[in-house]
């Protein structure tokens, strides 16, 4: 009995130094969750968010069993289209935002707000990179201290066809 007690009393300080020590246990879970994120702004154009969902429905075919997915559109605001389930199925985008803008930071607000806690985490933003609002970047920053993947997918047109070039000025004398 002795020796009982004294095992249990050298376990309990084990345990007390290594939760002390900061370690922790991962979960080895091969579940992922998936948000793809589909930029509909204007500088997007039809043919853009055609092949953005396009590629959706192609990497929603090669998900493994157990994955999870969703769907979210945003340009101006951000919306919610299919939340994260098993078995995704998307043919045609219902949602609709403003146009009018593009801001990245909140699409990926919006998408980590999805997550469940546990299982692996990954965002796809499929964009043309345009970002008219906010600061993709820190939010990017947000989403890897929270150990989520970020993926990004090109669409669209390269060029940005509402930029100006200055050529000259002339000022009077």
């Amino acid at each position: 009995r002795r020796g009982l007690v004294l095992t249990l009393r050298v376990l309990m300080m084990a345990l007390i130094v290594l939760s002390l020590s900061g370690l922790s246990v991962k979960n080895p879970t091969e579940q992922v969750n998936v948000m793809f994120a589909l930029d509909t702004s204007d500088s997007i154009g039809e043919a853009g968010r055609e092949a953005g969902l396009s590629f959706i429905q192609r990497a929603l075919k090669h998900m493994k069993n157990g994955d999870q997915a969703g769907l979210m559109v945003f340009g101006e605001d951000a919306s919610v289209e299919v939340a994260l389930q098993p078995h995704v199925a998307v043919e045609k985008i219902d949602s609709t935002v403003s146009g009018q803008a593009t801001d990245i930071s909140h699409a990926i607000e919006v998408a980590l707000a999805q997550f469940p806690p546990s299982a692996k985490k990954r965002v796809m933003i499929l964009t043309d990179g345009n970002e008219t609002r906010g600061n993709a970047m820190e939010a990017a920053l947000v989403a890897k201290s929270l150990e989520v993947e970020m993926w990004s997918v090109p669409l669209g047109s390269q060029q940005r066809p509402m930029d100006v070039q200055v050529d000259r000025i002339m000022v009077p004398a």
